[in-house]
């Protein structure tokens, strides 16, 4: 086989081995990378284009236009190889700057005696340009693990020393008006050609497979944990529910066993009571006591039934069930199960007409119970308490409203409704669980409580059920 055929036929395998890669690459368009992709796939069509012109290797001296168009293509080419190798990194013009120099030494080298220069001055930039894109290739953060990436960057190395060896050819001919032998070296340039591309397309094509298969693996391992996180959620779920369950049942217990005494309780409470209702000085002081005693267990069965609502209705998502109830006497209820001897002290104003709307009568009386406990225990003593009952017509809905005398405005806070939250008046008893408890009470019925302070004074609790 004579030097010329062996030039063909190297560059027709240089053109196949694009041809073949390319369709590969086309294979792997659905990667995340597809961007890349593309455009290494643009750079192969490019490459196979210039060889039907001249080898990669071969560089000439003139400015024809096979000479434009094969200089060109390989800036180009490399440009594309740059930006893949930098991909997801800030973009470096290095390359291009550098490629762009040594063309425009290249085009000026026409116009003196040492024409070589330009010849020099492309395959040292060709040289420099891919030494660059081995460079950002091992310290790009997106290929680091990836096994493929070292032999992508033995094939820019590979094209580095392709130009390298082509620039020494250029120097070591500097004193001829003549390109070095052509024919043997362009056939040992196409050879070079030929290996450092076929080590540069098997190192991109399987640094992308790679990718990607760690990209499934890292997902896989994601998914895994997501749906480990799932099971063992859903088992912490039950638990919970269990101890909630538990809780209640407890609580139940509790209620049945204590809730009998507490009753018999009042109920001797209220013989004294009774018995003692001469004017003497010692059935005062027996009725007092009495009064204190029956304020301790009013105080005893509230705080029962808010435990019994806390775990119902909070700790176990217990449902609500509502029906159409009449407020007025919901309020009278709510006033009956406070103290005897403050009772006196609030008054219910709009109760000449029934006030109807949807909901749990229990749970709605438990709320006004805990709105009148903390009225009563925030105002002065003997001043009055005030209740409004009425239908909202703006709002579509039921509203009560608690109105009562404050000591100290300050006391109020913006999350007084939270868990364990109380006033700043820490001389007043109380567990910080009553307006939390009303609160969830509002929210199970799809309403609302808040407050305002009038004259810094005065502040009125609203309750809101919508119908």
């Amino acid at each position: 086989m004579n030097t010329e055929s062996g030039i063909a036929n190297w560059t027709l395998m240089y053109s196949t081995e694009l041809l073949a890669f390319s369709i590969v690459l086309i294979l792997l368009l659905g990667s995340k990378l597809k961007k890349i992709i593309t455009a290494w796939i643009a750079s192969n069509a490019m490459m196979i284009f210039i060889a039907q012109f001249g080898s990669r290797f071969d560089f000439s001296f003139s400015l024809n236009s096979i000479s434009t168009i094969v200089i060109t293509g390989n800036a180009l080419s490399i440009i594309i190889h740059y930006y893949a190798a930098n991909f997801s990194r800030e973009f470096s013009f290095k390359p291009i700057i550098i490629l762009i120099t040594a063309i425009s030494i290249w085009v000026l080298s026409d116009f003196y005696e040492y024409e070589w220069h330009g010849g020099l001055a492309i395959t040292t930039g060709g040289f420099a340009a891919n030494l660059i894109c081995a460079w950002t290739s091992f310290k790009n953060p997106l290929w680091k693990g990836l096994r493929y990436r070292n032999v992508l960057i033995a094939g820019f190395i590979a094209a580095s020393g392709m130009f390298f060896l082509r620039s020494m050819l250029f120097i070591s001919n500097r004193n001829s008006d003549a390109l070095p032998p052509e024919l043997v070296t362009t056939q040992f340039g196409t050879l070079l050609v030929l290996i450092s591309s076929i080590i540069l397309q098997i190192g991109f094509i399987g640094m992308v497979v790679n990718y990607d298969f760690r990209n499934r693996r890292q997902k896989d391992r994601e998914t895994a944990e997501a749906a480990e996180r799932s099971r063992g959620m859903a088992e912490e779920q039950r638990l919970m529910e269990t101890m909630a369950e538990e809780r209640l049942d407890m609580i139940r217990l509790l209620t049945h066993e204590v809730r009998q005494p507490i009753n018999n309780a009042q109920a001797a409470l209220q013989a004294l009571a009774q018995e003692t209702k001469g004017s003497t000085p010692a059935n005062a002081e027996i009725r007092d006591a009495l009064a204190r005693a029956q304020s301790v267990l009013d105080g005893i069965t509230l705080s029962i039934s808010n435990a019994i609502l806390g775990v119902s209705l909070i700790d176990n998502n217990q449902a609500i069930t509502t029906f159409a109830s009449d407020l007025v006497e919901i309020v009278e209820l709510a006033l009956s199960d406070c103290p005897a001897e403050q009772r006196r002290r609030i008054h219910i104003h709009g109760a000449g007409n029934a006030v109807f709307s949807n909901l749990d009568p229990v749970l709605i009386r438990l709320a006004l119970r805990n709105l009148f406990d903390n009225a009563l225990k925030y105002s002065p003593q003997d001043s009055s308490v005030h209740v409004e009952i009425a239908q909202d017509e703006q709002r579509l809905g039921a509203s009560i409203k608690v109105s009562n005398q404050i000591k100290d405005a300050s006391g109020l806070s913006e999350n007084i409704f939270g868990r364990r939250v109380r006033g700043t008046q820490v001389d007043v008893e109380g567990s910080g669980h009553g307006l939390f408890l009303v609160q969830k009470v509002a929210d199970a019925h799809s309403g609302t409580i808040s407050y305002t302070i009038k004259d810094g004074q005065d502040v009125t609790f609203d309750l809101f059920l919508p119908d």
